[in-house]
């Protein structure tokens, strides 16, 4: 009897074992990669634009926006398999701030991509995203309570993808396991001697650098440590910033193959300094991960892929090295492309016949103009910027936060193969600025006496629609010109008195609009981005600051280098990524 009753205890402790073991890797086999929901035909409104629109709803904002990168492959490469393809670099700030203290190498999904597709030979548009389990474990995050809570916050991203696109199905990506290690990590040392601040310019100086010329997109920046400032939030970090970085080809010719590879793309790099230390944590995501989850198994893609990571690995210890060993991208000055004003378009700049510089000085005051002062460009002393301004645009820029419309600009550039000098239009820039107190009258009065200054006036290539400048914005997510940065808030005097002596010789003009408002125009530490961008339109520089109602105001830098140079296309403009934050460091400085 005893030993029927082992016999039947060993049959049940095997069957029990045996389904541990079968759940087991049932469950390995079932881990959740990434997560698609489908809508049958093409719903790239409803799916990119009204589903974005509606993301603040549930605390998330977008970082930065793509939207149809398959016109860019059918442009660059002749063809695509891809009838819309769109990343949207999306963050809940809220849910990140709890985890990133703790696993700052979070930040290898900070933003994470809202992927948004649908191929030619589909009928069905997709919304995807990658699972919230799934990057925890590429970053190492063990604590199950954070765990939670970060995968906590796509439930509601998913109820809106659900109410806003109402897919009409669903697919799931599984995968078995990652790689040992799915993280590429670097430390550099950081000089004790060495300014963070001057430090941090550089760094992101040479990355985007050297990654520019191996032939990567800068896809998105994002500084942590200055959204946790402004939302007043206590953290650990000297600096925290992101990137998202892609290699155009690699992608072109992976997501024409298998698009929902895209959902891992664009690669998000994190770079941080830690409070008390002098070394900078520079980290991201393998690329293996995506051969692990989505289960490439091409040897040709792989074999691109692997090499990409090598290149990308290569690159990061060159940022440990010498400055001198940075190969410098020439200094040229990039030139507009051709571009026919539409009918209704609007051009940002005139160009004249090129003078001398003291005649431009002497034209503009007969013309009863106040100059305003005078600025050297990025220390080239054949690029100069003379501002100026008159009684009438003082008085239609004295209302509140309009101060921005008063100074005017030219830009002489004395090298040798220019002939022209150029002009900011009225029409454009006192549309923008004064936006509902625009006045085509004062704007046509002002043209007028530029061709009285300088003659035949030709319109530039850059242009935006009329109907666009007053509520301009580059693109979702982007700022408008009311989303002004607070520079300092203390009392004017005092504001007005630390940036005479803060800036010093940086302090181009100082205008006194009113009694409540004065406009300065300030030099910034590093102006070189104009060169990389095209020093055509350096006419933007100095910067402007309102100081009004014990404020500090700058226009936000997205906004203003967006509009100043309306043919930059996203590429290009995310080749200054960093260029926003560190302007917005320069001048906080003439206030402390």
């Amino acid at each position: 009897m005893g030993k029927k009753i082992f016999a039947v205890f060993l049959l049940i402790l095997a069957f029990v074992l045996g389904y541990f073991i079968f759940t087991s890797d049932k469950i390995q086999e079932e881990k959740i990669g990434a997560v698609f929901f489908g809508v049958d035909g093409y719903h790239e409104e409803k799916a990119a634009k009204e589903l974005i629109s509606k993301l603040e709803t549930i605390d998330f904002s977008v970082s930065d926006a793509h939207e149809r990168i398959n016109d860019a492959y059918e442009k660059k490469y002749g063809s695509t398999t891809l009838e819309t393809l769109n990343f949207f670099g999306i963050i809940n700030e809220k849910n990140i701030y709890e985890i990133i203290n703790k696993y700052p190498q979070i930040g290898g999904f900070v933003p994470f991509n809202l992927f948004v597709y649908k191929s030619k030979d589909e009928n069905t548009t997709w919304v995807a995203r990658l699972d919230p389990y799934l990057m925890a474990d590429i970053v190492g995050m063990q604590d199950k309570e954070l765990r939670e809570k970060f995968a906590s916050s796509f439930k509601p991203l998913d109820k809106l993808i659900k109410e806003t696109v109402a897919p009409t199905k669903e697919k799931k990506i599984s995968y078995k396991a990652l790689s040992s290690e799915p993280m590429m990590l670097f430390e550099f040392e950081i000089d004790p001697n060495v300014n963070l601040e001057d430090f941090s310019t550089e760094f992101q100086e040479r990355f985007e650098e050297l990654f520019e010329e191996r032939e990567y997109i800068v896809a998105g920046f994002k500084n942590m440590k200055e959204t946790f400032d402004d939302m007043g939030l206590e953290h650990e970090f000297d600096a925290y910033w992101t990137y998202s970085l892609c290699h155009f080809g690699i992608s072109n010719y992976v997501f024409n193959r298998i698009p929902e590879a895209g959902v891992f793309a664009p690669c998000s790099i994190f770079m941080y300094i830690k409070k008390g230390e002098r070394t900078i944590h520079v980290g991201m995501p393998k690329l293996q991960n995506w051969a692990d989850v989505i289960g490439l198994n091409d040897k040709e893609m792989l074999d691109k892929m692997e090499k990409i990571e090598l290149e990308v690995i290569e690159t990061f210890k060159m940022l440990g090295k010498q400055k001198e060993t940075v190969k410098k991208q020439a200094e040229t000055a990039k030139k507009p492309q051709e571009q026919p004003i539409s009918q209704n378009g609007v051009n940002a700049y005139f160009a004249a016949k090129k003078l001398a510089h003291n005649t431009v000085i002497d034209n503009l005051k007969k013309e009863g103009f106040e100059i305003l002062g005078e600025h050297t460009v990025a220390d080239d002393k054949k690029l100069k910027v003379i501002l100026f301004t008159s009684n009438a645009l003082k008085l239609a820029s004295s209302s509140d936060l309009k101060g921005f419309a008063s100074a005017m600009r030219v830009i002489i550039n004395e090298n040798e193969n220019e002939n022209e000098i150029r002009i900011t239009n009225p029409h454009y820039f006192l549309k923008a600025f004064l936006q509902k107190n625009y006045s085509s009258e004062l704007a046509k009065n002002i043209e007028t006496k530029l061709q009285n200054a300088f003659g035949k006036l030709e319109k530039s290539n850059d242009y935006l629609d009329e109907d666009k400048l007053e509520d301009y914005h580059f693109m979702v997510g982007m700022p408008y010109y009311e989303d002004m940065i607070v520079l300092s808030e203390q009392e004017s005097a005092t504001l007005l008195k630390k940036a005479k002596e803060n800036a010093k010789e940086k302090l181009v003009f100082e205008l006194k609009l009113t009694e409540k408002s004065t406009l300065l125009g300030v030099a910034l530490d590093n102006e070189k981005f104009v060169k990389k961008i095209g020093e055509q339109n350096a006419i933007l520089l100095p910067y402007l600051v309102l100081i009004e109602n014990n404020k500090a105001y700058m226009l936000h830098p997205k906004y203003y280098i967006a509009l100043s140079y309306p043919l930059l296309s996203m590429t290009e403009f995310m080749t200054i990524a960093s260029v926003p934050g560190n302007i917005e460091n320069s001048l906080k400085k003439i206030f402390r």
